[in-house]
């Protein structure tokens, strides 16, 4: 953020958020009218679960799986309900950072811990299934609208792997 904000007067402005920004959104779902309550946050890295996943597919499910929440206030129905709360891509740019979270908290010896599980990603991968698009996609065909979406559309949506920075040490020090 600091050198964004550094940036802002130059006629770099905005090179940062240009190349590596990404817009994730979460979304609240209301199981009784549909309603759908969106807030967006920007970010540069997409941040991704690694303790007790398979590889790079299982934690994207996980990020977009979301979650039932009881009782909560809808606004278009005026009324407590069952509401779905997920997370999902709504926009990158041409380059994708995932974050892999190799550090966890030990709530049993109140330490960091370092996740040092094998983990699998591929040299490239379509995020359109992660995307807000594939859910709206998806909800579309579910109420019979036939979406229109086409495979040069999600051509966007795909990244190759550049790069991998890996961290050697413990959970409170060590170099990358």
């Amino acid at each position: 953020d600091r050198i964004e904000e550094r940036l802002t007067s130059t006629p770099q402005s905005g090179l940062l958020s240009n190349t590596f920004g990404l817009v994730t959104v979460n979304r609240l779902t209301c199981e009784s009218c549909g309603h759908v309550k969106e807030n967006e946050e920007n970010s540069y890295a997409l941040s991704l679960q690694v303790k007790g996943k398979k590889g790079l597919f299982e934690s994207l499910e996980q990020f977009i799986q979301g979650e039932t929440i009881d009782d909560f206030l809808c606004e278009n129905c005026n009324k407590k309900v069952t509401t779905l709360k997920r997370q999902c891509i709504k926009r990158t740019q041409d380059t994708l950072i995932l974050h892999l979270k190799r550090f966890d908290f030990d709530f049993t010896t109140f330490q960091n811990v370092k996740v040092n599980d094998y983990f699998e990603f591929p040299a490239s991968v379509n995020i359109y299934p992660y995307t807000a698009d594939a859910l709206d996609a998806s909800v579309n065909q579910n109420q019979g609208i036939i979406a229109n979406q086409s495979s040069d559309q999600r051509e966007g949506y795909q990244f190759e792997l550049a790069g991998v920075l890996i961290h050697a040490g413990t959970a409170d020090s060590g170099h990358y």
